[in-house]
């Protein structure tokens, strides 16, 4: 049964863009392969893409470190790890997708699959139906916080962690549950840091029944994150943390 870990992650990737049309833009396949938005502004999707591409560049240093740790041979991991490290680069963005797939030639294939079998499995894996799921929920919730009467600062703090959420789930097709665990700790720690000020600006939110919508909606996408990454056990004190800082809307509304 195959292990999940990052070097299958990334072989899973590598795998499915491998046939994409040579003179495709580079920019557009990573854009759709991680599920980017395309109503994003050009630079946008470029800066996106560079930071998924960099995490994709940290994982497969932290691979070769932990497989030259455990006595591999170095000429059975750099070579294979450096070819990939070139495919997704961001230098070659705006090149077309012959550039990047000169570099998944299959003894490099084949090297993913023994790095994978080589590797720990994760823990936890994240199931990209879930992440596809999430990430249009956050899509649909970030629109209507755009435009739902709330507090200037309520409103930043509540985009500025589903933003981090949805990066840490785009990440997850390389890095599996730990960025997300992180985006979901993050937002329960400042949560609780700043759980008096948030309900003071919920109350301060709480004129129109959309203000009520999207904050229940923030708190759904927030257990469904905490759920995807594993984290639910954990973490199932820290839901009624979050919670706690729409309570005063909730009960504002007779809930």
């Amino acid at each position: 049964m195959e292990k999940n870990n990052s070097a299958s992650r990334l072989l899973r990737l590598f795998q499915d863009n491998q046939g994409r049309q040579h003179n495709t833009q580079v920019l557009s396949v990573w854009a759709e392969a991680f599920e980017l938005p395309s109503s994003l502004q050009t630079n946008d999707i470029v800066a996106e893409a560079t930071s998924l591409l960099a995490a994709a560049d940290a994982e497969l240093n932290a691979m070769k470190a932990t497989l030259l740790s455990k006595g591999v041979p170095e000429g059975l991991v750099v070579p294979y790890i450096e070819r990939a490290r070139n495919a997704v680069s961001p230098t070659l963005l705006n090149n077309t997708w012959n550039n990047v797939v000169q570099h998944f030639a299959q003894d490099t294939l084949l090297a993913f699959q023994w790095f994978a079998y080589e590797l720990n499995e994760d823990a936890h894996v994240v199931n990209q139906e879930d992440v596809t799921k999430l990430l249009a929920e956050m899509a649909d919730l970030e629109a209507e916080l755009m435009t739902s009467e709330l507090s200037v600062s309520l409103r930043l703090f509540l985009l500025s962690h589903l933003k981090l959420m949805q990066t840490a789930l785009r990440q997850s097709r390389i890095a599996g549950a730990r960025p997300l665990q992180k985006a979901v700790r993050t937002t329960l720690q400042e949560c609780e840091l700043e759980s008096e000020h948030l309900q003071e600006e919920v109350l301060a939110s709480a004129g129109t029944s959309t203000a009520k919508k999207v904050m229940e909606g923030f708190v759904k996408v927030w257990k469904g994150a905490v759920e995807a990454c594993g984290d639910a056990e954990k973490l199932q004190k820290g839901a009624k943390v979050v919670g706690g800082a729409v309570t005063a809307l909730l009960e504002h509304f007779g809930q």
